[in-house]
């Protein structure tokens, strides 16, 4: 038997679908994205610091904004936030404290 005869085994890469011999593979160079700032924009609710809607012009002016005007962002998201809005708001029922108390007593002496 010749050598011929065995066949090699080859290693493949899928790339985009098709697949190609490890060898003839060229990965692209590993590099980390870098997010550009923001652009500029005018804000829409007035700076208690100055008295009028400033341009923002940064991801840290618009947190610095935010934080100073007591400021929430909110996305797409809109329902969450206001829910979690809504439950902080919501009257604590002094008496409520007082019940679960006397409701755990009463079920730890029967377990």
């Amino acid at each position: 038997m010749g050598a011929e005869h065995f066949r090699m085994r080859k290693r493949y890469i899928a790339v985009g679908g098709t697949w190609v011999p490890a060898e003839e593979f060229q990965a692209e160079p590993q590099t980390h994205h870098v997010m550009p700032d923001i652009q500029p924009y005018q804000a829409m609710a007035v700076d208690v610091a100055t008295g009028v809607a400033p341009v923002i012009k940064s991801r840290s002016e618009h947190r610095e904004y935010l934080k100073r005007n007591g400021l929430l962002e909110i996305g797409n998201e809109v329902e969450a936030h206001l829910k979690q809005r809504e439950r902080k708001e919501l009257p604590k029922d002094p008496r409520l404290k007082q019940r679960l108390i006397e409701v755990a007593q009463k079920h730890r002496f029967y377990n």
